[in-house]
């Protein structure tokens, strides 16, 4: 450091003089600098144990990484009078776990928020920002809990989640939820109307062609789910969940004499799945309309569902358009949960 006995740094182990520094010590920019006040400031820093960060009355943050899982605790200041209640508050939680490689631990979150833990007469709260997260496939993506049922998690934004979300205890969000390209209360829905007529060989079950003069709606993120022209008998959604699949079969006039029995089930991946809703018209209907409805679950990639129609009449028919009087045959899904 170049210094002598005329300019002394310490006597004994005190400090005398009014900071030690680097050569290229250059405040906010290069070098560092220990103060005699003890205040202190470092380019970059390496400690292999918990940094302390103290405060007044009680009031901590400490940084460490036990176990190879790194971790932030924020403990607020005694609450006046709170000692009253003969208890203690427990700091709050900032856990992260890094994936960027090796054998992940399927039980931790990728972030997870715990509020301070106290006695039920006091409620504790966890409040977010704006958030936004990249995707994790192994393990729970954000995991908020206030660590007591009269506790609240409030975040003020929108928070974005492209993969799990686990919520404990009550949550309230100021901004808006996203899950997967999803907002609570408006779920993906595809309704698709057949508007030209055709034909069901008699005793087969056939997929229904929705093509391009079929009528479409489709909400919430499912604009891709169905192609008119490609695979024009399929909703394919991107979202895995659990999906209402309903469909509706309706038959013209029979061809071939009186129907014994129409048909309508629900397929997914070329499989017709149960249940199926089987109409047996009275001896002389020309025409008739029945429906059903499952409940599939989808992986969100090459799962599939189709609307299969059978009818009886010893002859072709075909399916009914007769738009004016909504008879025509339709299949409708919607996203129930995830």
């Amino acid at each position: 450091m170049g210094f002598t006995a005329d300019t002394p740094t310490v006597a004994g182990v005190v400090l005398i003089r009014s900071s030690i520094q680097s050569p290229n010590y250059v405040a906010g920019v290069s070098g560092w600098t220990i103060n005699q006040d003890g205040s202190a400031e470092f380019n970059n820093a390496t400690f292999r144990g918990t940094v302390l960060v103290d405060g007044s009355n009680n009031a901590y943050i400490t940084i460490d990484n036990p176990g190879g899982n790194p971790q932030i605790q924020l403990r607020p200041d005694d609450i006046p009078g709170y000692a009253a209640y003969n208890a203690s508050i427990d700091p709050a939680l900032i856990l992260a776990v890094s994936f960027d490689g090796g054998t992940q631990n399927s039980s931790l979150a990728f972030l997870r928020l715990t509020a301070p833990g106290v006695d039920s007469s006091i409620s504790p709260s966890l409040s977010l920002l704006t958030a936004s997260f990249d995707n994790v496939t192994t393990v729970p993506m954000i995991d908020l809990d206030t660590g007591s049922p009269t506790g609240i998690v409030t975040i003020e934004g929108s928070l974005s989640v492209d993969r799990n979300l686990t919520i404990g205890q009550n949550v309230t969000i100021a901004g808006s939820l996203t899950a997967q390209g999803i907002q609570p209360g408006r779920p993906p829905v595809v309704r698709l109307a057949q508007k030209a007529a055709q034909s069901i060989p008699n005793a087969t079950a056939t997929a229904i062609t929705y093509g391009a003069s079929s009528e479409e709606l489709k909400l919430n993120g499912s604009t891709t789910w169905h192609n008119v022209a490609v695979n024009n008998t399929r909703i394919t959604p991107t979202i895995s969940g659990i999906y209402e699949v309903r469909v509706t079969t309706s038959m013209d006039t029979a061809a071939g004499g009186n129907y014994t029995q129409v048909a309508a089930a629900v397929g997914k991946n070329g499989t017709r799945i149960s249940p199926q809703a089987i109409a047996r018209p009275d001896a002389g209907t020309p025409a008739n309309t029945t429906t059903t409805s499952a409940i599939c679950l989808l992986n969100g990639s090459t799962d599939y569902v189709e609307h299969y129609a059978t009818q009886n009449n010893s002859g072709a028919a075909n399916q009914l358009t007769a738009v004016a009087t909504g008879s025509e045959s339709v299949m409708e899904l919607v996203l129930i949960g995830i």
